[in-house]
């Protein structure tokens, strides 16, 4: 049985007469990693700030486990498990990397709270930098950094916007290998990316938009057979 938990329903959103977002709908599975491709300006991070809340749809409806969350604020959709990055990190630069962490509200025990940094410290690879401070870091490992954040609140619906955009190749691929990892666990994903290859590399489907509207959608395959839209979106690389 197929368990949707996201689902965009004729979304719309208009930011005075650009419509960013025109009539989207789709639905994410549980343990899927669905790609969003497009050019700069398609809609795909606004996309991303209707789901997390960061503003209402005009029309449409949004949908977590079958609950409907347009009235929901960002911190309520935090709560239910939205956890989002974003191309720009948010880490705290007066905070060490274990501290970023430490400061995430967390429901359990303080011992249990420190095995959950363990955890995600391990599993990012940020071990050996755990004392030093964000501005100290590299860009790959500031998003690495990034998603512990995210994991710490406990998402299991994560939303990453360009996780590998400006990264070097051997922390684009501890990235892609922690996104996978999570991803075994059963962690859903949502992955803006413009390197088309990565996206084939992680993702079971992709969704392609333009001016806002989904233009094309289909497995990494059906997509890169599509040559007129790989030329329009990606110069034909």
């Amino acid at each position: 049985m197929v368990d949707t938990v996201l689902e965009l329903e004729n979304v719309t959103k208009s930011f005075g007469a650009i419509t960013a977002v025109d009539n989207v709908s789709f639905e994410v599975e549980k343990g899927e990693i669905k790609g969003l491709i497009g050019p700069n300006g398609a809609g795909k991070t606004t996309l991303f700030n209707l789901v997390t809340g960061v503003f209402p749809p005009d029309n449409g409806d949004i949908y977590l486990r079958g609950e409907k969350i347009n009235d929901l604020d960002t911190e309520d959709r935090i709560r239910k498990g939205i956890g989002r990055s974003y191309q720009i990190t948010r880490n705290f630069a007066d905070l060490t990397v274990r501290e970023n962490l430490r400061v995430i509200p967390y429901d359990e025990t303080e011992k249990d709270q420190e095995k959950r940094i363990d955890e995600l410290i391990e599993l990012t690879g940020l071990g050996p930098v755990e004392t030093e401070f964000p501005t100290s870091l590299s860009f790959g490992q500031k998003k690495l950094l990034e998603m512990a954040r995210v994991l710490m609140v406990g998402a299991d619906v994560v939303l990453l916007d360009e996780p590998i955009a400006g990264v070097n190749p051997t922390l684009t691929n501890k990235l892609l290998e922690v996104i996978n990892e999570l991803n075994e666990r059963g962690v859903t994903f949502m992955v803006i990316e413009h390197n088309f290859g990565v996206i084939s590399e992680i993702c079971d489907n992709i969704i392609a938009l333009r001016s806002g509207s989904v233009k094309a959608r289909g497995t990494p395959q059906e997509i890169s057979e599509n040559n007129e839209l790989i030329e329009a979106y990606f110069g034909g690389g």
